[in-house]
């Protein structure tokens, strides 16, 4: 090779070794604030709450992919009197652990400082692993393109 296309190889390694660090860095980042969020969350108070648009529902809603908001699962549930919906099923956790239809009694984690935060799903999840392991996939991808010659 000559030195220039050599010059112009280093400079590209040097970008794309950058960027797999910092997609990495992004990752791991929400990746942990995910799970710190979720463990912290499974200290919260339960309530017994209501699914109000059940997952059952997701099937219908992917096959109108223009349909943005529509929410594939809805819950609600009551504390002194207020009722509070929400849509989060956990930090980092996308779908609940099975499927839930409209009217059936969930267990929701709702937050003593602010009861209209609450999820269903917390602590360590496949998701937050998944997360973790592209992470450190974004590392070894990048330091191999930093030492490639």
């Amino acid at each position: 090779m000559n030195n220039e296309v050599e010059q112009k190889y280093k400079r590209y390694r040097n970008i794309f070794f950058g960027l797999c660090i910092l997609a990495a860095a992004l990752l791991l980042l929400t990746t942990l604030k995910n799970i710190i969020n979720s463990v912290a969350a499974a200290s919260w108070e339960t309530h017994q709450g209501i699914v109000t648009n059940g997952s059952e529902d997701m099937n219908r809603i992917l096959a109108t992919p223009y349909n943005v908001t529509s929410r594939w699962l809805e819950y609600k549930y009551e504390i002194n009197g207020n009722e509070y919906r929400n849509t989060t099923v956990g930090y980092g956790i996308n779908k609940p652990a099975s499927v839930l239809r409209i009217g059936d009694s969930i267990k929701v984690y709702v937050d003593p400082k602010n009861h209209a935060t609450s999820v269903l799903a917390v602590g360590f999840a496949k998701g937050h692993l998944v997360g973790l392991l592209f992470s450190c996939g974004f590392v070894v991808l990048g330091f191999y393109l930093w030492r490639k010659v």
